[in-house]
């Protein structure tokens, strides 16, 4: 078995041409952890006309979570639930006026549905919100307006660059407001980019602690970086590791005639599967097989802490 890469740029078009490349040219079995909201949703009608699976993308777009869809399986908690989470963490501090930056696609409008939705359900206000464009154009516009508001706490729905220069740009100009970021930041970014103000940084996780000793996939996660010569594991590689856990234990059940239909099936029977820490469930009828979200925080020296 042979596992191919191609690199898309995060441009929705490429990742189109690269799936269609994948499965007409190379006769791929199965997708593995597409990237992003717009770039697999742009890969998402050429999977369902073909009948090929996408196992764990990375993503967490309710727009492949909501409706049942029997060529997609989610390994990680969507945003919605990482929204959720957040919110009821702020409602439950007596937080009650929040605001949301937001990437300007449909990962960050997504997100600020979801945001608005949760808000009302535990009264919670969202008091402003801004979009952000992943180039930085109108980023001091954008601090501004949701300034403006007065939050006590920002809900960053953004990923890549954008995130620490909004978080630096928003520092210079107002005080007190703590920040929440989703899963898909990287707080080694965080601190490259903000050095000690990417302190406190609250950031929501869809997979389990990759540092704690007592938990069995970190365990396994770090003999593995041992011997890959990697020095410090993060949340990203957990991600890698544990969903390549499904794809395996999926290729695994589906037999020894393996086609497309039988790996579908074959990661349908994990009824009910431990990871070593992280549980998954599927069915015929259920692929998301997460919804665990716990929060992190960016502590000194850049070490994420629970």
């Amino acid at each position: 078995m042979r596992v191919i890469t191609l690199d898309d740029a995060y441009v929705a078009a490429r990742t189109a041409e690269n799936v269609k490349r994948l499965i007409d040219d190379e006769r791929v079995l199965a997708l593995f952890n597409l990237a992003g909201t717009p770039t697999t949703l742009a890969a998402l009608p050429i999977l369902e006309e073909r009948k090929v699976p996408l196992i764990a993308p990375f993503t967490g777009s309710d727009a492949l979570r909501a409706a049942f869809n029997r060529h997609v399986f989610n390994v990680r908690a969507g945003y919605g639930d990482e929204i959720g989470q957040i919110v009821r963490h702020l409602s439950t501090l007596g937080v009650s006026k929040v605001a949301v930056a937001y990437l300007n696609n449909a990962f960050g409008k997504g997100a600020l549905a979801v945001a608005d939705q949760s808000a009302r359900k535990h009264r919670v206000t969202v008091v402003s919100s801004a979009a952000l464009e992943v180039d930085g154009k109108g980023l001091q516009d954008a601090v501004q307006t949701i300034a403006q508001g007065g939050p006590a706490a920002l809900i960053v729905a953004t990923a890549g660059k954008i995130t620490s220069d909004f978080i630096a740009a928003y520092q210079q100009a107002n005080t007190g407001a703590q920040f929440y970021a989703l899963s898909v930041v990287s707080s080694q970014q965080l601190l490259k980019e903000l050095g000690d103000r990417s302190r406190g940084v609250v950031i929501a996780q869809v997979m389990p602690h990759p540092f704690a000793g007592n938990n069995v996939a970190a365990r396994e996660l770090a003999a593995l970086a041992r011997r890959q010569g990697i020095e410090t594991v993060t949340y990203n590689h957990m991600e890698g590791f544990l969903s390549a856990k499904v794809l395996v234990e999926g290729l695994r059940r589906a037999g020894r005639a393996l086609d497309r239909a039988a790996l579908i099936r074959g990661i349908e029977s994990m009824h009910e599967v431990d990871l070593g820490g992280f549980v998954v469930r599927f069915s015929d009828h259920n692929h998301n097989g997460s919804n665990y979200v716990e929060l992190s925080v960016v502590g000194g020296s850049g070490r994420l802490l629970k």
